[in-house]
């Protein structure tokens, strides 16, 4: 069983995936990203704008590494994105063989008049993924559709093709 955990404090990001087994673990990928996010907020009693700056950039290392591990993909690229909720937005991009550039996800910082009637007076990163497109990166999957079909045999094709 392959698990994964994230744990974003004021100073730094990590990110550790591991393999398990009967037999033990072995750690597949180990990360870590300083991003002083609460720096001075002892002082100030408020995170920097520099600070709100690195919470962006640790988000998309990370949807990077949810590209590579989860998706199997070879490109990953970020562009500007618009989403009500957020600001600044992006969209992750992955490149698959055939179709090109599908949209992995949209993220961003959700926006202080969101956050703030809740009682937080801190950037608060926001990501959806779309799980079936990596899916479809990594198992080679041209049709969407194909994910979700009811032949037991195509299904059979694509685990077994996946499995390899």
């Amino acid at each position: 069983m392959r698990l994964a955990a994230i744990d974003i404090g004021t100073n730094s990001t990590r990110l550790l995936i591991s393999d398990f087994s009967d037999s033990g673990s072995k750690i597949l990928e180990r990360t870590m990203e300083t991003t002083r996010i609460g720096r001075n907020i002892g002082s100030t009693g408020k995170i920097s704008r520099s600070s709100a700056d690195n919470t962006l950039k640790t988000l998309m290392g990370l949807l990077k590494m949810f590209a590579r591990e989860v998706a199997k993909a070879d490109e990953i690229k970020f562009v500007p994105g618009y989403f009500p909720f957020t600001e600044p937005s992006v969209e992750a991009h992955i490149k698959h063989p055939k179709l090109g550039w599908v949209e992995m996800g949209g993220a961003g910082i959700f926006r202080p008049e969101v956050t703030k009637p809740m009682g937080i007076d801190v950037p608060v990163i926001a990501w959806g993924l779309g799980v079936d497109r990596m899916a479809m990166v990594a198992m080679g999957i041209n049709d969407i559709r194909d994910l979700f079909s009811t032949d037991l045999n195509k299904i059979r094709t694509i685990q077994s093709s996946f499995e390899r």
